[in-house]
């Protein structure tokens, strides 16, 4: 991987459009793949697809040399606050000096590289999880989200240890766990003492995280909720899952 947009095509074969509409226009994806970070990161941080925002920012900004701060947008200090939940990255003060060319340790992307939104009631896309979650389920983008993992996760280098997954909903968990199990088979092993947060798929562990949207109500539970119920259980089991990926808790990571 490398960082810079992406020129990946696979699930546009037969067409020559940049957008498409999907599942009886029920789902929106655009062709605007990306990356940011290290091209062989010890730890992948995956949310689950860029929606308006980061898409909009995608085709502008990064041709005027602001591409490193379109993942993320607008919500970096709280996904740097669930990070640090988990014990990664103790020491930074803000993720602008980690989501760039440069960054030797840790890559930043998607789960699904492409940017997907979810028709509302009202007839527009939106990117929230009400919208993308229930798009990842059904049948033309869900397979494009397997496609997805077998090619930019299925190849990643064994040097990735740890893949965070933004997000610990559990239809969202079922939706990343039914591909994985597509993509890996017989590889992809739920953690027998810290289901459902983490899981095995290959070499290397996967571990959901409480999402840093703005829209996201149990946030702040995810940060500081009690240790057993819950979004505080769900950070506790997470953490646990971290430290076990990387052989240690990640002081230094």
């Amino acid at each position: 991987m490398e960082h810079g947009p992406m020129g990946c095509r696979l699930c546009w074969r037969n067409s020559e459009k940049d957008q498409k509409f999907c599942d009886n226009e029920q789902s929106k994806v655009v062709n605007d793949p990306g990356y940011w970070g290290a091209p062989a990161p010890r730890v992948l941080i995956l949310g689950m697809s860029k929606g308006n925002t980061q898409s909009d920012a995608m085709s502008k900004s990064w041709k005027n040399g602001d591409y490193d701060y379109i993942p993320y947008m607008g919500f970096r200090p709280r996904l740097l606050n669930v990070l640090q939940a988990v014990g990664l990255l103790p020491d930074v003060e803000n993720l602008d000096s980690r989501i760039k060319k440069t960054e030797q340790t840790y890559g930043w992307a998607s789960i699904l590289r492409c940017s997907l939104t979810g028709r509302k009631p009202d007839g527009s896309y939106g990117a929230s999880s009400a919208q993308v979650i229930p798009a990842m389920r059904r049948q033309e983008v869900n397979g494009w989200l397997t496609e997805c993992i077998a090619s930019h996760i299925g190849g990643l280098s064994r040097r990735t240890q740890l893949v965070v997954l933004l997000g610990n909903d559990d239809r969202y968990m079922r939706v990343v766990g039914k591909a994985m199990k597509d993509v890996f088979g017989r590889e992809y092993e739920e953690h027998p003492a810290l289901s459902p947060v983490v899981f095995r798929a290959g070499p290397r562990f996967f571990v959901h995280v409480g999402h840093p949207s703005p829209l996201n109500g149990t946030f702040r539970e995810f940060l500081e909720g009690d240790k057993n119920a819950g979004q505080g259980k769900k950070r506790e089991m997470a953490r646990l899952g971290v430290a076990g990926a990387l052989g240690k808790l990640s002081g230094r990571i």
